[in-house]
């Protein structure tokens, strides 16, 4: 799916539908299996199977389930029951099942490895061919013309190319410092990182240019105060050399002085009028469009998406649904920041954890230290410990792929305050791969301590 994300939607249905039936068929079998395995009545059984289900997705995904628990509530209280039938069914739920069966599948290093690098070359591709439309008119794969004398290669439009590179250029920068035996690799990591950053630029898209600043900046908290400084100033010298015409379009933004700008006030005020008309619970699932002839101006005839993915989704499905979406968000990156701040570059125990020596002295036998899980004592233990011996970090190798996609997804939402990436089938299902594949990275590698977090990001950690 993630190869032919940008060339095909027929493709990202097909390969989505195949993966989640197939995902289902295996669970089912399973299920089947367990459910003649055990004893006792047919009640007991079934209740067996629904802890063993809580216990795997339920518990450590519970924002998530409230929210698809909303969004299907939403469907009974719709201004239009269809229209929110399908949007659940053939969208919300789509992409649910999507992030389960990512998890559930990506649980090797070599294959999270992989899929990556596939989807990196794929980047490549699409940047390659919006450099050739740049100069052609038209790009080499879909024959799309220039939209505007801005380039949007396989995509409708260029915002849309702009949301799904910004991921892959914080990716490739991670990666690029990751310790291959090749140093070619990082090279060419480092120099598609860069390559993706001039077509995101020529692509002329203001709130990508934001995403990517927020970013880099995530990227450079995790590298140290010295990166997240020198990030500052570097940003800070780029706009002040940046041609005219940057300066000029990021200026626009702030003045309202361009068509885009001006479009955004109007849709913007649109859908908060949706959301006082609704405030709680709002018009309905994938309604907006339907109703937004009732909210717009009446100068106004074009019917658009709010381009706010977080308006409109208050406008849907209230302000509730919206909480509750960022409850989701917000869980998703502090379980991820506490797994950062496990062990350092060296896996030199940090000040609140228990040294080398606890951790031998639990794989013989001992008391484990205090945070890990007994359950970590199997495999896993013996890995780990072989590895404190050797004072060698043992997932080093997916670590900065791990803070490359936190990168990206917060890059990626960013820009989706000020466009419709959530509505977008080839974006929210790269958004969907991206938050299922870090929560499977997660997964790989146990806990070992829980260190705060920088107390300049959230001081409650």
């Amino acid at each position: 799916m993630i190869f032919c994300l940008p060339f095909s939607k027929a493709m990202i249905e097909i390969t989505i539908s195949a993966a989640i039936g197939l995902w289902l068929l295996n669970k089912i079998s399973l299920a089947y299996t367990a459910f003649h395995a055990q004893n006792g009545s047919v009640f007991k059984k079934i209740a067996g199977l629904f802890r063993k289900f809580k216990e795997q997705y339920i518990d450590t995904n519970r924002p998530l389930f409230v929210y698809i628990g909303i969004c299907f509530f939403s469907i009974f209280i719709s201004s239009n029951i269809l229209i929110s039938a399908r949007a659940f069914f053939f969208k919300t739920l789509e992409y649910f099942l999507l992030y389960l069966v990512i998890i559930d599948t990506f649980h090797e290093e070599k294959k999270i490895k992989f899929i990556c690098t596939l989807a990196l070359i794929s980047a490549v591709i699409i940047a390659v061919d919006a450099l050739f439309q740049y100069f052609s008119g038209y790009d080499f794969i879909l024959y799309r013309k220039i939209y505007a004398s801005r380039i949007t290669a396989t995509f409708q439009a260029p915002n849309d190319l702009a949301g799904y590179l910004i991921s892959f250029i914080l990716i490739s920068i991670m990666m690029s410092f990751s310790k291959f035996k090749n140093k070619i690799i990082n090279f060419l990591l480092m120099f598609e990182a860069i390559f993706l950053m001039i077509i995101l630029f020529i692509s002329w898209t203001r709130g990508a240019w934001i995403g990517l600043i927020a970013g880099l900046l995530l990227l450079s908290v995790f590298k140290g105060k010295k990166a997240f400084y020198g990030i500052i100033i570097a940003l800070a010298i780029a706009i002040f050399i940046s041609p005219v015409w940057i300066k000029d379009r990021i200026y626009s933004f702030f003045t309202l002085t361009d068509t885009s700008t001006l479009d955004r006030r109007i849709m913007w005020h649109t859908a908060v009028r949706m959301i006082e008309a609704k405030p709680l619970l709002g018009h309905g699932l994938g309604t907006f469009m339907a109703n937004y002839s009732h909210f717009m101006p009446a100068d106004y005839t074009e019917i658009v998406y709010a381009h706010n993915c977080f308006l409109q989704i208050a406008a849907e499905i209230g302000i509730i649904g919206l909480i509750i979406f960022l409850w989701f968000i917000l869980d998703f990156f502090i379980k991820s920041f506490r797994k950062l701040n496990c062990v350092d570059e060296n896996l030199t125990p940090h000040p609140e954890c228990h040294g080398y020596e606890a951790v031998d002295e639990w794989h013989s036998g001992g008391i484990p230290p205090r945070g890990w899980k007994t359950e970590n004592k199997g495999a896993t233990g013996a890995r780990l410990a072989d590895a404190v011996a050797k004072r060698v970090n043992p997932w080093d190798s997916t670590k900065n792929i791990f803070v490359g996609l936190l990168g990206g997804i917060l890059a990626f939402l960013v820009h989706s305050f000020f466009d419709t990436n959530m509505y977008s089938l080839t974006l929210v299902s790269l958004f969907w791969f991206l938050m299922g594949i870090t929560v499977s990275i997660r997964n790989i590698n146990p806990k070992i301590c829980i260190r705060p977090f920088l107390r300049m990001i959230n001081p409650f950690l």
